[in-house]
């Protein structure tokens, strides 16, 4: 649909429930004047303004501030602020294409909850591109660049991690309302372009519930991925780069994924699968605050780790014991896979090391082949383009072979006690037959040759909730093949109380179906969620449960009672 003719119904549907279009190029009077509800819709200019301090809208009615249809927005701001600021800011969208730069930050919204950035283009940052704190937050679609300026002017020799330096392209920050310090909370950070920049990728600071998932990033100071001091949070479908010594720290290239808890406190439930590392000075690294800290339930499965320089993962000596981590059918390329540093309690499972030198035998279960010159056409499907070596190597060339010579990455890894449903490419994965290893199932496309999951012996009912504020007659319903794709046809779930809605499907684990979540009035849709569209196999949620009562299932939590599943799903 015309995205003009989609703003005339919006305008239509937001005036019956007494919100309002604001057209304007003067933001700062727009904000002044807007209520709950409201749209600001940016006309075509450069914005010369800044900072912009933001307003909250209220649940169920968000301030949206937007570009105009076909407008061309510039956000120039100053190096001693960010362009928009927010404190105790809620219930705001923005939504590009938008661009901000030279400024100190792009954004920084702190200590407010439903938050959703998206289409953002932040370049030329002194600091942050988007920094955020708080709870319910969605960070999308955005491509930051040239950001931490400040360090840029630093030798590489001299860029430590002292306060100032390594301002992350996407940062949160922990949530600190009324001076009682607490952890942020459900935050998504997807589908984010972060490149060339002097900070790292992404860092989240005392974050609970965190998903970061299906970003590129390429080339950034110390750790393209940051986890500090956060539990219960997924790093998912990421494709990292190191391909320059330029964004080099003190101790060299960055690190892939890196984990560090604060002073005597313990990461815990840490889930790391599919993931595409190229060129790290450390794929995978979890250290210590000052030597002291510790991790448990720590989860390494279906990643590929491409010409890392140093040692494919490393985890530091703690002050706990770790409990409940595993590292399973990772495929690995490094120059010398060095020592896996805390052993203890550690479950590995058939992860493929090519490597010139042997594998040390910490890493039991591991399969390893020495290799003077790597041919990747020997393990992974024949792509032009695809160089050994390069450091830019595209993540298609990653797909396993099903004539791999040596090396069988194909339906050859093992069965996980947390199954990875999906690879890298959202491709289900063949755990009826045997998964493959890395971060792509087999084959390139998606499973035509896997057979079906076996029909359940146990039927449950299995309810499906999700948390979507709306408002006036705006309903939430489940959309999908099952009825054939047909808003008005489709079950509208039932409101719970606080933007809780849910829907329960009979003996549900009989059925297998696509989906997504869509807010709709009526027969019309207002706002649907993101692709790809959501997959739901009742047959292999069946098998899981009656493994274990609770635990993931496709991004969304599930917990069994009973003969009824419940799934709590985030909005995507």
């Amino acid at each position: 649909m015309d995205r003009s003719i989609l703003s005339l119904i919006l305008l239509l549907i937001f005036s019956m429930i007494n919100s309002k279009l604001i057209p304007t190029n003067d933001l700062k009077l727009a904000l002044s004047e807007a209520e709950p509800g409201d749209i600001i819709e940016l006309k075509s200019g450069i914005y010369r303004d800044a900072p912009y301090s933001l307003k909250s809208g209220s649940e169920g009615k968000p301030i949206i501030i937007r570009s105009a249809t076909y407008a061309d927005i510039v956000f120039s701001g100053n190096q001693n602020s960010c362009i928009f600021n927010g404190e105790r800011t809620s219930y705001i969208s923005i939504e590009g294409p938008m661009v901000f730069k030279n400024a100190l930050c792009g954004i920084k919204i702190l200590n407010g909850n439903n938050i959703n950035i998206t289409g953002i283009i932040v370049t030329d940052m002194k600091e942050h591109g988007i920094v955020i704190s708080g709870k319910n937050h969605y960070i999308y679609n955005n491509t930051i660049s040239s950001c931490s300026l400040k360090t840029k002017e630093i030798p590489a020799e001299q860029r430590y991690g002292y306060s100032g330096q390594w301002k992350p392209g996407i940062e949160i920050y922990e949530y600190n309302y009324l001076y009682q310090p607490s952890y942020s909370r459900n935050v998504t950070i997807k589908d984010n372009i972060i490149r060339d920049s002097y900070g790292e990728g992404i860092r989240i600071n005392f974050c609970d519930e965190c998903v970061i998932i299906k970003n590129n990033i390429t080339n950034t100071l110390n750790m393209s991925i940051y986890i500090y001091s956060s539990s219960d949070s997924i790093v998912d479908k990421n494709l990292i780069r190191v391909t320059s010594n330029l964004y080099n720290s003190a101790d060299g290239r960055a690190c892939g994924i890196g984990m560090t808890p604060k002073y005597d406190e313990i990461i815990d439930n840490i889930t790391i699968t599919n993931n595409i590392i190229i060129g790290a000075r450390v794929g995978i690294f979890f250290f210590p605050d000052c030597s002291r800290g510790g991790y448990d339930k720590i989860k390494i499965f279906h990643n590929t780790l491409w010409n890392i320089s140093q040692t494919p993962v490393r985890f530091d000596d703690t002050i706990n014991v770790p409990k409940e981590c595993e590292m399973k059918n990772n495929f690995i390329y490094v120059n010398e896979a060095k020592e896996f540093e805390s052993k203890s309690s550690w479950s590995f499972g058939y992860n493929l090391y090519y490597n010139t030198y042997d594998v040390p035998e910490i890493y039991y279960d591991t399969t390893s082949k020495a290799a003077k010159q790597l041919n990747i056409s020997t393990i992974f499907n024949t792509i032009k383009g695809c160089n050994n070596y390069d450091v830019n190597i595209d993540a298609k060339c990653f797909h396993p072979s099903k004539n791999p010579g040596k090396f069988k990455l194909y339906h050859s890894g093992t069965p996980l006690t947390n199954i990875v449903y999906w690879d890298y490419s959202y491709c289900y994965r063949a755990y009826s037959i045997a998964p493959s290893i890395g971060a792509f199932e087999f084959p390139q496309g998606c499973s035509e040759d896997i057979d079906p999951e076996p029909t359940p012996d146990t039927e449950y009912d299995v309810k499906f909730k999700i948390n979507v504020c709306t408002s006036g007659t705006f309903v939430v319903k489940m959309v999908g093949s099952l009825c054939n794709w047909n808003v008005g046809s489709c079950p509208t779930m039932i409101k719970e109380g606080n933007c809780i809605w849910s829907y329960t499907y009979k003996e549900g684990t009989m059925n297998s179906f696509n989906y997504k979540f869509v807010v709709a009035q009526g027969s019309i849709s207002y706002m649907w969620e993101n692709d790809p569209n959501r997959k739901f196999i009742g047959s292999s949620l069946a098998s899981l449960v009656k493994k274990i009562d609770s635990g993931i299932y496709e991004f969304c939590n599930y917990v069994k009672t009973g003969k009824l599943v419940t799934l709590t799903c985030k909005w995507k």
